[in-house]
């Protein structure tokens, strides 16, 4: 065997050296990879370059298919590594039953852009065929567009960068978020609590802005009236202006959520200084 003809890409399950094509080595490594972040499983080669009884020639030079188990995957799986595979440059792809006469296995056959015996499964598979003797219908799924080798590797390239939440090769990496740290602003703990207080009262007034909604039009126009004329200074905080300009009790409620949030945030950095 040439060691210019062909490439090793690991091991048979029976041990033996996996033998392929050169064009199989990098896309067999990304397809790996690419199986493992989609469905999380690990591809074990049954057939590579060889002569199986059952293979029809397909596997002979210059090794462009390859077998593989599926023994341990559910029906769902099986589909994924047979989409996965025709989407990455593998149009010759079948999961293959005992209803067909095999025992359960996935049959590759990667477009390599030359001559092998297994490219009329390829051309099959573009007609919609099976890639057996019967040629039936075919029950894989139709990729998004037929692609060889070259550029299933690209296609995979992307995938596993989104899959890794990485940025895909030759663009530049997304600037990192700016990270803000609490600041307490120059406020002491007393004037903290001080707020705190202020706020308490600040929610008895808003429960008085919810009881709006249960008076007739003049009777909330007299409880305005007395709410604004009386002498509490808890009105010359920001957020209660907000309410004289009489600006949605949702809208008011979610402002004291935020700012609950944030003095809770400054009275801790407070307590550690």
């Amino acid at each position: 065997m040439a060691a210019s003809q062909y490439r090793s890409i690991g091991r048979l399950t029976n041990g033996r050296t996996a033998y392929v094509a050169p064009e199989l080595v990098v896309w067999w490594a990304l397809f790996q990879r690419l199986v493992l972040l989609t469905v999380r499983k690990e591809l074990e080669i049954i057939q590579a370059l060889g002569a199986g009884k059952f293979s029809g020639g397909t596997h002979g030079h210059p090794g462009a298919a390859l077998d593989l188990r599926s023994w341990r995957f559910t029906l769902w799986v099986c589909g994924e590594i047979v989409r996965l595979a025709r989407e990455a440059g593998a149009p010759g792809t079948w999961y293959r039953t005992r209803a067909q006469g095999f025992d359960p296995h996935f049959h590759l056959v990667v477009d390599i852009l030359r001559w092998s015996p297994a490219l009329y499964q390829i051309m099959q598979a573009k007609q919609g065929r099976n890639g057996l003797r019967g040629n039936t219908r075919d029950d894989g799924p139709r990729p998004s567009e037929w692609r060889n080798y070259r550029t299933g590797i690209v296609w995979m390239h992307g995938q596993i960068a989104r899959l890794e939440n990485k940025t895909a090769p030759g663009l530049p990496k997304p600037p990192a978020p700016p990270v803000t740290k609490p600041t307490t602003g120059g406020l002491t703990m007393a004037d903290v609590n001080t707020i705190m207080a202020e706020l308490a009262d600040l929610r008895d007034e808003i429960a008085l802005v919810r009881a709006e909604n249960a008076y007739t039009k003049k009777q909330n126009e007299t409880l305005h009236r007395a709410i604004v004329d009386a002498p509490l200074k808890v009105w010359q905080f920001p957020v209660w202006r907000t309410i004289k300009g009489k600006r949605a009790p949702v809208a008011i409620i979610q402002d004291l959520a935020n700012m609950n949030t944030q003095l809770a945030a400054v009275a801790a950095q407070v307590g550690q200084e």
